[in-house]
């Protein structure tokens, strides 16, 4: 429910973020092109141009002072689960379906001497055992490889295996986990944020929006519609996405 009260707070809060600076520039660009032809037309449409015009920037304001929310929430939340892994004392390795690493938390960084930015981003092979420095945890991402492994667990998940090395002399207990009952947006846009006029920050928007309504699964948005992973394509003709 729009409300001047909120909107007021929302604007005072978040006033100094990208967003407002979108909203100031549009707002600007509409004023100018308003007051350039408001001196030439009757005195019926200058009021009726106005009342549009207070209109437009009423719900302008109302929609990015929101962005600006979801925005900010998201960034919370993402740094309250950083936070979490990092503080863990467990080592903590996640990597997405195609074996690409997404976080490795400190942890985990002292359990194998690697730097996160040596790790961070690479895919997972059996190849990385070759390299001396990550062997180890090589190893232990490709069981099959290591010279030792217990299995622990009985059913499905999750999966708790017991790692046993010579050299050094190393006993490690790894938990492997299903990520499940979660819902995944991806979006992005199709003009990037930095050339100006883009769709990355309404698109951003709608999938902060989007995340809290759909069911389990994992999605695209883009343009105010959304779909699923495994059922869309690009027209690059059209510069949008099609089931």
């Amino acid at each position: 429910m729009l409300s001047f009260k909120n909107i007021y707070f929302q604007l005072k809060k978040y006033w100094k973020t990208p967003e407002m600076f979108v909203l100031v520039i549009m707002l600007g660009a509409t004023a100018a092109t308003f007051l350039s032809t408001v001196f030439y037309i009757p005195l019926v449409l200058k009021i009726t141009a106005v009342l549009v015009f207070i209109g437009i920037s009423f719900v302008m304001l109302n929609n990015q002072t929101k962005l600006a929310y979801w925005k900010s929430e998201g960034e919370t939340k993402n740094n309250e689960l950083n936070a979490m892994i990092n503080g863990a004392q467990d080592g903590i390795v996640i990597y997405d379906a195609n074996f690409q690493i997404t976080s490795f938390n400190k942890a985990a960084e002292t359990i194998f001497n690697i730097n996160t930015n040596e790790i961070l981003g690479k895919f997972l092979t059996p190849e990385m055992a070759k390299d001396p420095k990550i062997k180890i945890f090589a190893q232990i991402m490709f069981p099959s490889l290591a010279p030792q492994a217990i299995q622990i667990s009985k059913g499905a998940w999750p999966q708790i295996v017991d790692f046993i090395f010579d050299s050094p002399q190393l006993r490690l207990r790894t938990v492997l986990s299903e990520i499940k009952n979660k819902t995944i947006v991806l979006t992005g846009a199709m003009v990037p944020y930095k050339f100006g006029s883009s769709d990355g920050l309404f698109n951003l928007g709608s999938a902060l929006a989007f995340v809290q309504l759909l069911p389990h699964g994992i999605y695209i948005v883009m343009n105010g519609h959304y779909f699923n992973w495994d059922n869309v394509r690009k027209i690059k003709k059209h510069a949008n996405l099609k089931k």
